[in-house]
């Protein structure tokens, strides 16, 4: 069973028909909807045969904020027939239709094996799209390393960097530092207070060539070990390797529902080979 929703697992054959009718026969029909994306494992590991929901990402094209989209969604989630949008059946939610968190909105939808969690990942524009796509289409634990690496990228090249990307030094003091910060919705560029963590954010981006700017030293089409082994090779200062090893370890870790399951292994995994950054 699978994540809020409590829907089953699909399989890799089943998944682009359920998208196709679940396109003509709920997306279509909300005002706003332009087109949906795959994103996730689907797209990054075609070895991967069944997957525990579908990620999804949906371009809406809107005046509304996304706050207020999301809003809209849910009611009209809540108003299809159960048998479209089928209620949750995980103990924590059942009877629910929908989900809303963060940058998406969870529901279940009918497919071969029962019922499947879809995860509405929100888009208000192309370039969001786009940016959401290429973050998300990378394995997590790539997506740990590339986040780490991106925090410490000024701390280690120096202010030229944010010449060389054409961005305007933000005005710091001694007791502030500068920093980018990466997720899968933006790239933001922040000021940060060294004596309360207090963050500022002076700077923002979609555009995700500045992200493969920003770390263009690194080859990020390759393995997970093999970019740990250029951080590894690469990264000059202490403070770096712990700052990269602590972003890792807070994005990546083995949930209650991936004990015992080779995502799970592969995490632990990940995590053992990351902390030997620190033994060096």
């Amino acid at each position: 069973m699978s994540g809020v929703s409590g829907s089953n697992r699909i399989q890799r054959k089943d998944f682009m028909q359920v998208l196709r009718r679940y396109e003509k026969e709920v997306l279509r029909n909300i005002e706003g909807y332009v087109r949906v994306e795959t994103s996730g494992s689907f797209n990054s590991d075609l070895s991967k045969m069944d997957f525990g929901d579908m990620d999804l990402i949906v371009l809406f094209d809107t005046v509304e904020d996304k706050k207020s989209l999301k809003k809209r969604l849910v009611e009209n989630f809540k108003k299809l027939s159960d048998d479209l949008i089928i209620p949750f059946e995980s103990e924590k939610y059942r009877g629910k239709k929908c989900y809303n968190s963060g940058e998406l909105v969870t529901v279940s939808f009918p497919q071969p094996n029962g019922s499947v969690q879809i995860d509405n990942i929100i888009a208000l524009s192309e370039e969001e799209l786009q940016f959401k796509k290429s973050f998300l289409d990378l394995p997590a634990e790539k997506q740990g390393v590339i986040l780490g690496l991106t925090k410490i990228a000024v701390q280690e090249n120096g202010m030229e960097l944010l010449s060389s990307l054409n961005i305007e030094k933000p005005q710091v003091s001694e007791k502030e530092e500068i920093e980018f910060s990466l997720s899968s919705t933006e790239l933001q560029l922040r000021v940060v207070s060294k004596e309360n963590k207090e963050r500022k954010i002076v700077w923002r981006t979609k555009e995700w060539d500045t992200v493969l700017q920003i770390l263009r030293g690194y080859n990020l089409d390759t393995s997970f070990e093999d970019l740990v082994s250029q951080a590894e090779s690469t990264i000059k200062t202490d403070r770096g390797l712990k700052r990269v090893v602590g972003v890792f370890k807070s994005m990546v870790s083995v949930k209650s529902g991936e004990v015992g399951t080779p995502k799970g292994e592969n995490k632990i995994k990940a995590l053992k080979r990351i902390e030997k950054l620190l033994d060096n």
